[in-house]
């Protein structure tokens, strides 16, 4: 089930993106209101067997590899026509209706939909959907009109009841199809160049599923994108290595408790409820954290007590962390939110003689835990607790020559942490060191900003991303100090070298604090195009959508400072960039409407420090 979720996953994604299509096969149409009067393969091929041999009794022995053959047969025999009648006997399209799991398949944002099935249970079921409007494609004629009018397509590649010919069925009809039938052949291929592609409704012998493979395998090698066959149980290992081979990926239909593996329609509705649900979850209502882990109900509690429900308080954070959506700055109903969540967690750490348990049992999962609890007193926009720092000093002096490999017995809790391996673990350490400049200079600690410092440089020191932020820290500290004229000097030699687009915009808007309001400017707008070209493989990300909204309002600052448009040219990298205050406003305004109103999150922070609210961060 695991290794389905990954593929049941990456289809999510690809629905969001846009970029996933799916074929549908007879099997499906099963899932029909009656569907039951509808002729499996195996029925198809009995009765073409009974009327061309009346004296042999039952088909003994089937595969689906032989229905084409039958049909090929009985074409010959009874001509064309009375195969079409046959077929329409068999699958009786006048007398299903769509049903429930129709509607669900085309309510999923598919960019497009093929089918091979010669019913018209998709038109009808889109006929309901009013999220999208579809033409039906059942000639090459209707091609270009479905593109210019701009629809979703719903393709029928095989013909289509009652009377859109040929219906393509037997030997000769394949043999001939991709000559015949060239822009249905080209219009798969170029989707599934493009797409992220499903098949569903198909078994892996299914004559349709491989003649299809067939047909479009000249452009799987160069295919990047998966083809995903949803199966109702696993193929063989023989299965398995020959849809690898045709570079197919076969994925189980999921099995949801209480459902029985035979009940394929449970299956396919819960398959449909997976794939429709959000990658993200719902960014306006993040912040409502159940810590439902009573504290000990006791007068005295044991340092083992303390440990346990401190550990099970921040491993429970994990999902919340996990889910966060990427605000640089949380918005207050979020922040309020939140606090009342956590507001019980760090309890207990408080404790100097648990502290003095943690750095003697688990140090690792100490630095872990105080990862997490810097992390969420960034999203509450407070600073580390003096008594938690120096508690938190203590822990990455305790392990910073350690190696991950030698705490044997803090793994089990580590991998709870998603701590894994060494690497992973310094990622931790450097959260938490990190955390800790930030407090030191708050709190103008010389002594341990400087002791910290020296350890983060000595420890990462080709971290592009942390020399930037440390070079961010040391002029924050000159300014608290008032050297301006250092901080000035700083800046002006600081060559930006991560690729965050709004360390760009921190630059240009000390720039500004220290007197350079137009190379401030200049520099914030470079940021606010690395910004916008990052957003461009995401155009929907709450991370790159709130970096966006305050490096424009920091840019509407420093230009209000200059009072004219500016038109900056850069000689070195031969940069041109105008920008004018009415499209600045118009962006604010237009990322406000999306809940990005940054504007109104200053005011209301800017009201809380005026109240004596203890809030202090640095955008």
């Amino acid at each position: 089930m695991d290794e389905s979720r990954v593929h049941y996953d990456a289809v999510r994604r690809a629905l969001e993106n846009g970029n996933a299509a799916i074929m549908v096969g007879a099997g499906f149409s099963r899932n029909a209101e009656n569907g039951d009067h509808l002729a499996t393969w195996y029925e198809v091929a009995q009765e073409l067997w009974r009327e061309l041999n009346p004296d042999k009794g039952e088909l003994k022995e089937f595969s689906t590899s032989m229905v084409t053959q039958l049909g090929e047969q009985y074409a010959r025999v009874f001509s064309k026509p009375a195969l079409e009648d046959l077929l329409k006997r068999l699958i009786p399209d006048d007398k299903v209706s769509p049903g429930v799991l129709h509607k669900k398949l085309l309510a999923l944002q598919w960019c497009e939909v093929f089918t091979t099935n010669y019913d018209t249970l998709l038109e009808r079921a889109s006929e309901n959907i009013v999220d999208h409007a579809h033409y039906v494609v059942t000639c090459r004629e209707d091609i270009p009109q479905s593109k210019m009018l701009n629809r979703r397509r719903i393709v029928k590649l095989h013909g289509s009841f009652p009377s859109q010919r040929p219906f393509i069925f037997t030997e000769e009809d394949y043999r001939r199809y991709p000559d015949q039938s060239a822009p249905f052949v080209n219009l798969v291929r170029q989707s599934i160049l493009e797409n992220i592609f499903c098949l569903i409704g198909f078994s892996g012998d299914d004559p349709n599923f491989l003649h299809w493979i067939g047909w479009v395998r000249d452009v799987l090698d160069q295919h990047a994108l998966p083809i995903y066959l949803f199966l109702g149980s696993a193929p063989t290992l023989g299965q398995q290595r020959l849809l690898e081979a045709r570079r197919v990926t076969p994925v189980v239909l999921p099995m949801a408790e209480g459902i029985e593996e035979s009940d394929y329609a449970a299956r396919y509705s819960e398959l449909f409820r997976i794939l429709k649900e959000p990658l993200c979850a719902d960014k306006n209502s993040w912040g409502i954290f159940s810590n439902n882990i009573a504290l000990p109900n006791t007068s005295t509690v044991s340092n083992d007590e303390k440990l346990d429900y401190v550990l099970r308080s921040y491993l429970d954070l994990q999902q919340a962390r996990a889910s966060y959506p990427g605000w640089l700055v949380a918005p207050r109903d979020v922040r309020q939110r939140f606090s009342s969540s956590v507001r019980r967690i760090s309890t207990y750490l408080y404790s100097a003689e648990l502290q003095d348990h943690i750095i003697q049992i688990m140090p690792h999962v100490g630095v872990a835990i105080m990862a997490d609890y810097a992390w969420h007193n960034e999203i509450l926009l407070q600073c580390f607790d003096d008594g938690l720092a120096e508690f938190s000093i203590r822990l990455l002096s305790e392990t910073e020559d350690l190696k991950f490999k030698d705490a044997i017995t803090e793994h089990e809790y580590l991998s709870e942490f998603s701590i894994q391996s060494q690497s992973s673990f310094n990622e931790k350490w450097k959260e938490v060191a990190i955390s800790l400049v930030r407090w030191a200079r708050q709190e103008l600690r010389s002594d341990e900003y400087e002791s910290l410092h020296a350890k983060i440089v000595n420890k990462f020191a080709n971290d592009l991303h942390i020399k930037d932020e440390l070079i961010y820290e040391n002029v924050l500290l000159a300014l608290y100090k008032g050297d301006r004229d250092v901080a000035k000097t700083m800046l002006m030699n600081w060559e930006i070298r991560s690729p965050d687009g709004y360390m760009y915009v921190r630059k240009g808007m000390l720039l500004g604090e220290v007197g350079d309001v137009s190379l401030g400017l200049a520099i914030s707008l470079v940021g606010l195009k690395k910004i916008r070209k990052n957003q461009r493989s995401k155009t929907s990300s709450v991370y790159y959508l709130s970096q966006e909204a305050w490096a424009c309002l920091t840019i509407s600052y420093l230009q209000k400072s200059l009072a004219w448009s500016v038109s900056f040219h850069e000689e070195e990298g031969g940069l041109e960039y105008e920008f004018h205050p009415d499209e600045l406003n118009q962006r604010l305004a237009d990322l406000a409407a999306i809940d990005h109103d940054v504007m109104q999150e200053l005011q209301l922070l800017m009201a809380d420090l005026n109240a004596e609210t203890p809030l202090r961060h640095s955008l």
